[in-house]
């Protein structure tokens, strides 16, 4: 734990997969599952006991001088590792938009029309980061549907297959994603096997692993800089976007 904390009659407080002590600094560490430090809240000397909040976003801080409990919220940036997955935008952009989806999602599909309106406000400053969240248990052609977009990553046509996908979302079948390659210019017997590529099956999968690190509940997810974006309008999203550009002096 951080040498910060100092106070042994101070519990920690436990919520979800995070560890928050406060410190003598009045300071309340946040740590992760494995130990490793992942934000801080400075919230004074005066405070001398944290508890659970009424989410997971939230804790009671309490001062007992003061004889005052209060709400605080936070928001934990995660470390999306986006190496290698398809985005549109400049790659150094200071802004990245990470979506989590499924080409069969009607919510989804809503969601690509809105990044596209915020992308195109916005197209100097951010970047767009698709990765693939297939649910498979209600979308079965997800998963095929995630490959085809993959494999026309490969000559530079994700996102073209990626707006063809959800034009029809409600619709998809092995049949019509064959036919989306076919008018895209791709050979039909070629494009199924750079579907079924061992590397095409790794980068969903490692999709799948980072949505469940970054405790992904469902979809589309979106976050910003790291950060989760809980309200999914376009002047919500470019109201994070003009405050991660002015923290970064933009």
């Amino acid at each position: 734990m951080d040498p910060g904390w100092t106070g042994a009659s101070i519990k920690p407080c436990i919520c979800g997969k995070y560890t928050f002590v406060l410190t003598d600094a009045g300071e309340i560490m946040i740590y992760d599952a494995v130990g490793a430090v992942s934000g801080k809240i400075a919230v004074g000397r005066h405070i001398d006991k944290i508890l659970a909040g009424p989410n997971d976003n939230s804790l009671l801080v309490c001062s007992r001088g003061n004889k005052t409990t209060e709400v605080i919220s936070f928001v934990i940036e995660q470390q999306i590792n986006t190496v290698g997955s398809p985005f549109k935008g400049r790659q150094e952009a200071p802004v990245e938009v990470v979506v989590f989806s499924d080409f069969q999602c009607p919510h989804c599909a809503r969601m690509a029309d809105l990044l596209e309106e915020v992308y195109a406000m916005n197209k100097d400053h951010i970047k767009i980061v698709y990765k693939n969240f297939p649910l498979t248990s209600i979308h079965k052609q997800s998963v095929i549907a995630a490959r085809a977009a993959l494999a026309a990553m490969e000559s530079g046509k994700f996102w073209e297959f990626h707006d063809r996908l959800y034009e029809q979302f409600d619709t998809i079948s092995e049949k019509s994603i064959l036919k989306i390659a076919v008018d895209l210019g791709f050979d039909k017997n070629d494009f199924q096997e750079k579907m079924k590529a061992p590397r095409i099956t790794l980068m969903i999968q490692k999709d799948i692993q980072d949505a469940r690190k970054a405790e992904v509940k469902g979809i589309p997810t979106v976050f910003i800089n790291g950060k989760l974006q809980q309200k999914k309008t376009f002047a919500d999203m470019q109201r994070h976007i003009d405050r991660e550009l002015t923290r970064q002096g933009q």
